[in-house]
């Protein structure tokens, strides 16, 4: 007859405090097993996953607060686009330069007035994001002409701000009082890219510039 593997004989043999200290052993170390192939495993594995749902719980509110912002930043890109419309209706670019100086001198004549001298300056002043174009007007006719011309080019639908307005020489021809009036306008225009490009190299360098003098002199006070 082939024996047992377990020796059950000799269990027997044992005493009861004995078999019990080997049976809850026996009941431990099953239970370790348990716990360290099993459970610890499926626990980790556990904790990962609440850390992935709560992270994505987190991606997910931050998700929808942004979402309930998105009319808002529509409304507000909205206002931007409305504005730079608006703007763009003031500030012609180069193209439309040569247009708006035109319609100035037509203005004139279209008052009744004599066209003597409009001279735009050769170069434009840059400035932030626009450039002011310069010139120089000279036109003779009566009063009222001189002021319908002034009025007309006050609602263009560009900015032109006329300055130094100067009306001298009266004189009385065919009946009606001529005036000439001299003055000098100004116009604006966006910048055009490589215009914007250079002024910020500019002011890119001029920043350079002033940090190396400044480091210099702080170099220099400190050797005396």
């Amino acid at each position: 007859m082939k024996k047992s593997i377990l020796p059950w004989e000799k269990l027997d043999k044992l005493k009861k405090p004995h078999r019990l200290g080997i049976f809850f052993g026996t009941i431990a170390l099953l239970g370790a097993v348990f716990f360290f192939l099993f459970y610890q495993p499926l626990q980790t594995e556990l904790t990962e996953l609440n850390e992935d749902i709560e992270k994505l719980e987190n991606q997910i509110l931050q998700h929808t607060i942004k979402a309930k912002k998105i009319p808002k930043i529509k409304d507000q890109l909205e206002l931007v686009k409305l504005r730079f419309e608006f703007v763009s209706r003031l500030l012609p670019d180069r193209k439309e330069v040569d247009q708006l100086l035109r319609d100035i001198s037509d203005n004139g004549a279209q008052a009744g007035l004599n066209v003597i001298l409009f001279q735009p300056q050769i170069k434009d002043t840059i400035k932030d994001f626009y450039a002011e174009i310069s010139f120089d007007m000279k036109v003779e006719g009566p009063y009222l002409n001189i002021a319908s011309f002034f009025y007309r080019i006050g609602r263009l639908p560009r900015i032109v701000n006329i300055a130094d307005i100067n009306i001298s020489n009266p004189r009385v021809v065919e009946g009606d009082m001529i005036l000439s009036a001299s003055c000098k306008g100004v116009t604006f225009r966006f910048l055009t890219p490589a215009e914007l490009a250079a002024r910020e190299e500019a002011t890119a360098a001029a920043a350079k510039a002033k940090a190396k003098a400044k480091a210099k002199a702080k170099a220099k006070a400190k050797a005396k």
